[in-house]
């Protein structure tokens, strides 16, 4: 009985353990099976940085070899050159602390290609043990065309020429583009995290917050999608006009962002002023020709009637005196209407209506 109940009992254990043995096989299997299907380049690294496993996406985005990556360092694949150096001290770092800089998050990083290309990847690591070994697996991502969309909107941004910025809803700056920088005086270390009601003169500022929390609250927008004039101050605290567009972009769990755009009025308004002073100078001194047409009209009618008298008494009998003093009221008379006439010029001059000719 005994020999028997030893019998049966050690094979019971045999059969727990080639089941064990089978389903860790079938595990293994398994695994190997969904980590070569996963479509996103996934490898496996050890403490000591080195590639233990390389998944078939993996191979087709570092254009290599399975057996080409295993055994080597994972910092052969980055493109930066300090994370390359870097990444020793790092893993160094970990073992000897613990501090996770990077496991359990999303960065974006640089990958290398065997041919020495580069690619941008969104890369997420996680800590496992396999084995009773600690290993590490990072899973990338392909994001360049988002990554060149994000540069080729920021370059768009930074070289606009209007002042750019997004606050969020507590009214903080979290982005400021160079023109702004510009605009207003400052430097984008300066702006960023700080209230934007400083870019603006203090009758406004005090009640900025407060519009924006009655929005948030009722969902009232008084400037959002709306285009108007407002006063901006400088950093030198001097004011200017400048035309604002606001709109609000983005709702998350993290709030409302909201993007104001500003354009600089100070030369087009300058510039109407100008046009306005030409204008008016121009219908002053239209308006003054035509006053002094009228005086020389209005002048000259009775002048005429003083040379017809003196014709008349040229006619009498006079004697020497009467002769001249009759000369002398024919010369003045004849000097006011050449200042009449020369008055009369100018105020055609004046007003454009001379065309000079070259003979």
């Amino acid at each position: 009985m005994r020999f028997d109940s030893f019998t049966s009992s050690h094979n019971i254990n045999h059969r727990i353990e080639r089941t064990t043995s089978v389903s860790t096989t079938m595990n293994e299997a398994l695994s190997s099976a969904i980590l070569e299907a996963v479509i996103d380049p996934t490898m496996v690294i050890g403490e000591d940085g080195i590639i233990t496993y390389f998944n078939r996406a993996a191979c087709e985005a570092f254009l290599m070899e399975a057996d080409e990556a295993i055994g080597t360092n994972v910092s052969t694949l980055m493109a930066n050159s300090a994370d390359a150096a870097n990444h020793g001290q790092y893993m160094e770092n970990y073992r000897r602390t613990g501090m996770k800089k990077m496991i359990g998050r999303n960065r974006t990083v640089s990958a290398k290609r065997s041919d020495g290309t580069t690619w941008d990847a969104s890369l997420s690591i996680s800590e496992v043990t396999l084995e009773e070994k600690r290993c590490f697996v990072g899973t990338l991502r392909d994001v360049t065309a988002s990554v060149e969309r994000e540069r080729l909107f920021s370059s768009v941004i930074d070289e606009a020429i209007d002042a750019i910025f997004t606050i969020n809803e507590r009214g903080l700056i979290t982005l400021v583009n160079r023109s702004a920088c510009r605009m207003f005086g400052y430097t984008e270390k300066e702006l960023i995290g700080k209230n934007i009601s400083i870019l603006m003169p203090a009758e406004h500022a005090n009640r900025h917050d407060q519009y924006i929390q009655a929005h948030m609250e009722t969902g009232i927008q008084k400037m959002i999608g709306t285009d108007r004039t407002v006063t901006a101050k400088r950093r030198d605290h001097s004011e200017f006009k400048c035309r604002l567009g606001l709109s609000k972009i983005n709702c998350t769990e993290k709030g409302a962002t909201f993007v104001g755009l500003l354009h600089d009025l100070t030369h087009e308004l300058a510039a109407r002023e100008a046009d306005a002073r030409a204008e008016l100078a121009n219908k002053m001194r239209k308006q003054k020709a035509l006053f002094l047409a009228s005086m020389s009209h209005e002048i000259r009618t009775p002048l005429n009637g003083i040379f017809g008298m003196l014709e008349l008494l040229r006619s009498t009998d006079l004697d020497e005196v009467q002769t001249e003093w009759l000369a002398t009221c024919s010369r003045s008379a004849q000097s006011l209407t050449t200042i009449l006439d020369d008055i009369l010029l100018f105020s055609r001059a004046d007003g454009g209506g001379i065309k000079l000719e070259l003979l």
